[in-house]
């Protein structure tokens, strides 16, 4: 089909879908006239349209005929006006009200029940879930209403379209090249998430109350899951949404959309951001659409804008836009993608260059214009250099030297971005690959699960990525790290090991993506209780880290964040915290004050400040990581689970057991709706759910929930692993309750050995075991065993704190306390002189350990006089 005729077909089509009955007919006959062909040929595609991609591709003005009354609810949410209609879908503003907080939110809601589309909408879901930057309008949560249409909650954009925010303001070229700039970081994260948005245009980019700009509607996005019809390398079909004016011309091809195509739209927008026109400006949908077969080359924008005079309505000079930005629109506009930028960071960089004064990568390095960028940078030095003529030969050699310098950096530059841009496509085509496997058409027969896939993307890098280890080992450390978090750690390991290895020989020991690698690695560590390999793991990729990216990026916070959490597991808490806390600063400070990540971090935060005994300061990270959590992911999700669970176990060390109950039974209960009976860390819950029992005296209840919890961690973890050793624990005081210390002993015993395996003889866990032991042997008389166990405790405790630590105080008046009633006061006294002491010089003095352990040096005092 010529161009010619492709924008007739796809004209009638447009005009045609847009109606229904009569008005489709009287349409038909006006786009199609006398061609019988051309009506034959429309009326194909409306009758495929209809039975493969139901109503979707259709204007709203079509899908909803009658416009539908504004609901008044749909699930929890209160709907207050409509805000708008596209394809497929209308969005209102709604409220939410919970315990405590009301926010609003755009709730968006699917026009129809079709199958196909539910998958499309399905697809948006995942993709927005996927996506967490301060650029992107957030995904909050999805769901069903009562009538079964599907919605996705997001999060309200208040502000103006960046054309017109720019335009009220008559903003200057540097703020307009700013806002532009936190665009591409957006649309460079989606990318490097593996989403391509392919509808960029100004009305998708709001700019906020606050002056940063969002980036929303990611409605037609690209993600790589061929089975939901959504995947790069599709061919596109005409009736494919798109908005024409900022469509890149393979895309109004109906041709492979890549990221290039995002560049393309984003060149579009900053030519109308700088000069108030389009590159292409049309007289019509025809005319837009042909323009993907015609070689047609925009002019450049300075010409345009003094052509049209547009500084005088606040756009930018002519002679402003003249050579760089000129050369760096022009390039991202080119016709063939291959000629663009690499990528959206290539165009941000070159953008960056430009606002430094140096050259741009986007014009020829020719020497006149290396050493004008060098002037124009140094221009008060060039001036002192002119009045020095004897300086002459050796003020040119030097600018020669500097130029070649800036030559060679802008080659590498090129250079990289070639690399990176090939490493990306390798990636994209592999995971396709992977994917496709799930679409039934490929494979007939049940749905693959998710293990399988993963097994089927770790088969597939082996044997398509032997002769490119760098990416091969990129790879292995994303699957590695995936594998990790639904816990199967020996196939982690075996990723990992030979990922992190690939990456230190190709890559250096410098290099930010070794650094995610054995940041990576160190979780295994962790997760596996080789608590000093991660340590040092984590310690090195901070130092990386720190040193390429800066100490407040988003990468250093999460090594942070994993760092506090290995030396929390090693029993360092005071370095623990303080890991924890400047997490929490940096992403504050960069994504604000209620994003996912730093809930997360509270949340780690709040499990160290409960090991430090620091009740107050537990409850408060503990409370706004659950308050961030409803917020972002609503209270259906996994994450809020996480939150109440986190919270229900400090109400049991508040003694505040019947609200501790509640809150793990609602945690528990999310959790199994949200991720099925065997859900990832349904160990931990159980557990906590247990000890609120037990303290309430429910011994049936708390043991059969610590039964469970061991159950699940063996399930998740093995049978060696120590996250099993805290409902053992469990189970032995519950025994002890019963009054069964032979039983205790036992259940003590086997959580001793478990942690020894894992830990060593030196680890604070292993201390309270030794204790937990020497109690028991007590109960059963077994005298010289249980002051073996305690003496024993007290060494490591002394061993793996600092001497002036509370649990060094702890063991030495366990120890104290038995001698003085077993006929070695003297030993006793100096042990609880020394517990007491530690206490008086750390803490309150009518603290309830340290009351009683001078009642006890008293009798021990008399009792020896």
């Amino acid at each position: 089909m010529d161009a010619a005729r492709f924008a007739l077909v796809e004209d009638a089509f447009h005009r045609a879908s847009q109606a229904s009955g009569e008005a489709r007919e009287r349409a038909l006959t006006e786009a199609c006239g006398d061609d019988r062909e051309l009506r034959r040929e429309v009326e194909e595609l409306l009758a495929a349209a209809a039975r493969e991609t139901p109503v979707f591709d259709r204007p709203a003005t079509g899908l909803f005929a009658e416009e539908p009354p504004a609901p008044r609810q749909i699930g929890p949410y209160r709907v207050l006006r409509r805000l708008g209609q596209g394809g497929s879908s209308v969005v209102y503003l709604a409220e939410e009200e919970g315990d405590g907080f009301r926010r609003q939110v755009a709730l968006k809601i699917l026009g129809f029940f079709a199958e196909p589309a539910l998958r499309r909408f399905a697809a948006e879901t995942r993709i927005l879930a996927g996506l967490e930057h301060p650029g992107v309008a957030g995904f909050y949560t999805a769901g069903r209403a009562e009538n079964g249409a599907a919605y996705l909650v997001l999060e309200y954009v208040e502000g103006t379209d960046l054309l017109s925010y720019c335009r009220e303001r008559r903003a200057s070229l540097g703020e307009r090249l700013r806002l532009f700039g936190a665009v591409l970081d957006a649309v460079d994260y989606a990318h490097r998430s593996l989403v391509v948005h392919r509808d960029l245009k100004p009305s998708n980019i709001l700019v906020t109350l606050d002056g940063k700009p969002k980036l929303l509607d990611f409605g037609i996005a690209a993600l790589l899951d061929p089975a939901e019809g959504v995947a790069i390398g599709e061919t596109a079909t005409l009736m494919r949404a798109l908005t024409p004016a900022y469509a890149s011309p393979e895309q109004l091809r109906g041709e492979r959309v890549t990221t290039s195509s995002d560049v393309y739209s984003l060149g579009v927008v900053l030519y109308e951001l700088l000069t108030g026109a389009r590159p292409h400006e049309s007289a019509g949908l025809r005319e837009e659409l042909e323009r993907g077969f015609r070689e047609v080359e925009p002019e450049p924008p300075s010409v345009v804008s003094r052509r049209t005079g547009g500084q005088a309505e606040g756009y930018p000079d002519g002679r402003q836009l003249a050579g760089d930005l000129d050369a760096i629109i022009l390039k991202a506009l080119r016709r063939d993608p291959a000629a663009r930028y690499a990528s959206v960071s290539a165009l941000a960089e070159d953008l960056r260059r430009h606002g430094e004064g140096l050259p741009v990568l986007a014009r020829r390095p020719t020497l006149r214009y290396r050493a004008g960028r060098f002037l124009r940078r140094h221009a008060a030095a060039a001036a002192m250099i002119t009045g020095f003529a004897i300086l002459a030969g050796a003020g040119l050699a030097w600018h020669v030297v500097r130029l070649q310098h800036e030559r060679d950096r802008a080659h590498a530059a090129a250079e990289e971005a070639r690399r990176e841009t090939r490493k990306a496509e390798r990636m994209v085509e592999l995971l396709a690959a992977v994917f496709s496997a799930a679409n039934p058409m490929e494979q007939p027969g049940r749905p693959l699960t998710a293990r399988e896939l993963l097994e089927r993307g770790s088969a597939k890098i082996e044997q398509d990525l032997a002769a490119e280890p760098e990416i091969r080992g990129q790879l292995r450390a994303v699957l590695g790290g995936i594998w990790s978090d639904i816990g199967d750690y020996e196939r982690a390991t075996a990723l990992l090991e030979p990922a992190v290895a690939e990456l230190e020989r190709r890559l250096g020991l410098d290099d930010p993506a070794t650094a995610l690698a054995w940041q990576t690695l160190g979780i295994v560590r962790r997760r596996t209780g080789r608590l000093d390999e991660a340590r040092a793991l984590f310690e090195r990729a901070l130092a990386v880290q720190r040193r390429r990216l800066g100490n407040r990026h988003p990468a250093v916070a999460t090594t942070l964040r994993n760092y506090g959490n290995a030396l929390k597991a090693l029993g360092e808490f005071p370095a623990a915290r303080a890991a924890l806390q400047e997490a929490v600063e940096i992403y504050t400070a960069i994504e604000g004050p209620e994003s996912a990540e730093l809930g997360r971090t509270l949340g780690n935060l709040g499990l160290v400040l409960e090991r430090m005994e620091d009740w107050d300061g537990a409850a408060k990270a503990h409370e706004q990581a659950l308050a961030i959590f409803s917020k972002v992911y609503g209270t259906a999700s996994p994450r809020y689970a996480d939150g109440l669970s986190n919270l229900g176990n400090l109400r049991s060390h508040q003694q505040r057991y019947e609200e501790a109950v509640a809150l793990l039974r609602q945690a528990n209960v999310t959790n199994e709706k949200a991720l099925g009976k065997d859900y990832a860390g349904a160990s931990n819950l159980h557990n906590y759910l247990a000890w609120a029992y037990h303290d309430l005296e429910r011994y049936d209840e708390a043991r059969r929930e610590f039964e469970l919890a061991i159950a699940a961690a063996i399930h998740e973890k093995g049978p060696a692993h120590t996250d099993a050793a805290w409902p053992i624990r469990g189970l032995a005081f519950v025994a002890l309750k019963a009054g069964r210390p032979a039983e205790a002993r036992r259940e003590f015993e086997r959580a001793l050995a478990l942690r020894e395996r894992a830990y060593g003889p030196m680890h604070w866990e292993v201390a309270q075991s030794l204790y937990d032991v020497a109690m028991a042997a007590g109960e059963q008389g077994d005298v010289a065993a249980q002051e073996s166990y305690l003496r024993r405790a007290v060494t490591v405790r002394r061993q793996v704190h600092e001497k002036n630590h509370p649990k060094v105080a702890e063991a030495a008046a366990w120890l104290g306390e038995f001698l003085c009633g077993h006929r070695k006061a003297d030993e006793g006294k100096r042990l609880l002189s020394e517990a007491i002491a530690l206490r008086e010089a750390n803490g309150p003095q009518d603290d309830k350990d340290l009351v009683n352990w001078r009642r006890i040096l008293a009798g021990c005092a008399k009792n020896r006089g």
